[in-house]
């Protein structure tokens, strides 16, 4: 199918999914989550369809029928019985072809089962029935994205900013495509119009200071892994956060910082041999010798063949494996 203009398909409807129901494109993840189910049942039970002509009067038995079997596919899709939420929607569709939501949530349980092609036909109907639903528009830039038509991708991408100029995952989905397509800055500077509407997005900064990163620009990398530290509360910065940071800070060349951050990372995380390791390089170029060779064992102890921390420990300077004075 091909994407229609604003212009063609918009007509005269006017409604809108609440914000909280759009998707974050940065990520390449295309499985459903679960706030959507939940804003689905209030939207059955609540709204309804504005497009309807019997909104304001009864509600026919198929209309009643289709909110009825995509309700208990939600509660299904939310316990993860996903063959079972499929046929409760394949009725619902059935039972009313132009509620846009039953097809909303049917195509999430195709993706489930990786039917993507089948789950793009059931959004881009969905689409058609309501137009300016952007959550609706990005979640096919999304599919598309995932299937590598990155062309179609765009055009769905671009059709969301079109609806919403200020869609933050408009400009995301965008972005994404461009990382794909090894084209960073014009990734980075979508990127960073998505950031301009949601500031705070945890996914946006990492793939922000992850560009920057690969530009060869670490001091802008950490600015954005500050602001993303800053979203947390005190002490409960993820670990792979605080990893982040401290291979920004070897790149700026300031390594006992950087070791500080990879040594809280390993008091958070599971233990890991990378880990230990990182830490150990970021002691040694720190001039903590000792502390180098302290975490080069801690790292061997959770792996005795992990080959880079045995290389390390075989190259340590004999001050190093001195005992330490009273």
């Amino acid at each position: 199918m091909e994407v229609k203009t604003v212009a063609q398909r918009r007509g005269n409807c006017d409604w809108r999914w609440p914000d909280n129901l759009i998707l974050h494109p940065a990520t390449k993840c295309v499985r459903p989550v679960p706030e959507i189910f939940i804003a689905a049942a209030i939207s059955f039970m609540i709204t309804g369809c504005n497009g309807w002509p019997w909104r304001e009067g009864a509600v026919p038995d198929s209309v009643a029928m289709c909110r009825e079997l995509s309700q208990q596919a939600i509660t299904s899709m939310e316990a993860e019985r996903w063959k079972e939420a499929e046929g409760l929607l394949d009725r619902a569709v059935t039972a009313c072809p132009i509620d846009p939501d039953a097809r909303r949530y049917y195509a999430e349980t195709l993706l489930n089962r990786g039917a993507s092609s089948e789950a793009l036909a059931q959004l881009e109907e969905a689409v058609r029935l309501t137009p300016n639903d952007t959550s609706l528009v990005i979640r096919a830039g999304e599919i598309c994205y995932q299937m590598g038509d990155y062309e179609r991708a765009r055009r769905w991408a671009y059709e969301a900013i079109n609806i919403d100029p200020t869609s933050a995952d408009g400009w995301a989905l965008s972005a994404s495509i461009y990382r794909a397509e090894e084209n960073p800055r014009k990734a980075l500077s979508d990127f960073q119009r998505a950031l301009g509407y949601r500031p705070e997005d945890p996914k946006l900064l990492v793939a922000v200071s992850e560009i920057y990163m690969s530009l060869g620009r670490p001091g802008r990398a950490l600015l954005h892994l500050q602001n993303l530290s800053e979203t947390y509360v005190s002490g409960e910065v993820p670990p792979i956060v605080l990893a982040r940071k401290a291979h920004a800070l070897t790149a700026l060349g300031r390594y006992q910082e950087a070791a500080a951050h990879y040594r809280m990372a390993c008091q958070q995380a599971p233990p890991s041999a990378d880990g230990y390791y990182r830490l150990a390089q970021a002691e040694l170029r720190a001039g903590e010798v000792r502390g180098a060779k302290i975490a080069t064992e801690m790292a061997l102890q959770v792996d005795p063949d992990h080959p880079l921390s045995v290389q390390l420990l075989n190259q340590l300077p004999p001050e190093a494996m001195a005992p330490r004075g009273p």
